[in-house]
């Protein structure tokens, strides 16, 4: 029979939906890609959580860059207004996987950055690694 004795936690894995693939920290902000790489609707759900106070430039702050560093997508400016996230405070953002003229883009490697303003007033960017499949 025996002695019961405890040895440890298992720590349970996340849902499948709930993964983040690719993951960039720094003091300020976490940058994410949640749902890497896209299933077969090819978009992908990016999530810039902050760690302090931070200011996105607008309601859409994020750029795609080949392997090359050529910005591949970058949103039209809309309406610029700055948006505030305090800490704990998160934002997703929806990315089709197209280039800037709405066409979508051959498969490959590519980097999704988000910049904001970080309590030091200093401008931060983030990036994290994208694989886009057929």
């Amino acid at each position: 029979y025996g002695i019961a004795t405890e040895v440890g936690q298992i720590k349970m894995a996340q849902p499948e939906s709930e993964q983040t693939v690719g993951t960039e920290d720094s003091s300020f902000a976490t940058w994410s890609c949640i749902d890497c790489p896209p299933g077969a609707d090819r978009r992908i759900t990016l999530r810039i959580e902050a760690l302090q106070p931070i200011t996105l430039g607008n309601d859409f702050p994020m750029e795609v860059r080949d392997d090359a560093g050529r910005t591949v997508y970058q949103p039209e400016a809309a309406d610029a207004q700055p948006i505030l996230l305090g800490k704990g405070e998160s934002r997703n953002l929806v990315w089709e996987c197209n280039d800037s003229e709405g066409q979508p883009l051959p498969q490959g490697s590519y980097s999704a950055l988000i910049t904001f303003i970080g309590t030091d007033k200093k401008e931060v960017s983030l990036s994290v690694p994208v694989w886009l499949g057929q």
